[in-house]
């Protein structure tokens, strides 16, 4: 495989392997894959995108069988766009000591557990500036608590939570822990 469109990497664990600023990473199917992304360098103007470009709409990350989709950390300008991320047991995004970090235009659902156990996106350590931008919420657990949760313990600087849209019957924005200047729009 040479990570072209008509022969793609068999993982995007392979897909990510070398990546420079301003690479991006397209996911063409779904996969079953927690994917630990530590150390990737972007910059200001040239930011690492991750991002799906499946022909039945977004890029699709089955986390049946893992806490996380994304854990990331140590990163930084690395921006996740138009991916459907579901079924995870804990986290779907969980942002371990990054800077510029992007979400946008994703459809995140049926994370955590019916008892509202972690939450769709956890920004911890010296985390700064995430962005989290016009995707698409919601839980369909039956019974329990239907939660959009944003936490960000002992995190820095701003992050920015705007034009998204919750379907859930609770919404939690925690911003405990030293996180500042934290929007929500």
């Amino acid at each position: 495989s040479t990570g072209a469109v008509d022969a793609p990497f068999r993982t995007l664990t392979r897909a990510l392997t070398g990546i420079a600023p301003g690479d991006s990473v397209m996911l063409l199917d779904e996969i079953n894959e927690e994917l630990r992304i530590s150390n990737l360098v972007g910059t200001i103007d040239n930011w690492i995108t991750i991002e799906g470009l499946s022909k039945n709409g977004p890029g699709k990350i089955n986390g049946v069988g893992f806490p996380y989709a994304f854990y990331i950390a140590n990163c930084s300008y690395v921006r996740f766009r138009n991916l459907e991320l579901f079924n995870g047991s804990r986290t779907a995004v969980r942002i371990d000591s990054c800077n510029d970090i992007a979400v946008d235009d994703c459809v995140i659902h049926d994370y955590g557990n019916s008892n509202g156990y972690e939450g769709m996106i956890h920004a911890f350590g010296s985390t700064s500036r995430v962005w989290i931008r016009r995707n698409r919420f919601y839980q369909t657990f039956e019974t329990g608590r239907q939660f959009f949760a944003v936490m960000t313990n002992n995190t820095l600087g701003s992050h920015i939570v705007e034009e998204n849209t919750i379907e859930c019957n609770e919404f939690i924005f925690d911003g405990i822990g030293g996180a500042s200047n934290s929007s929500l729009y």
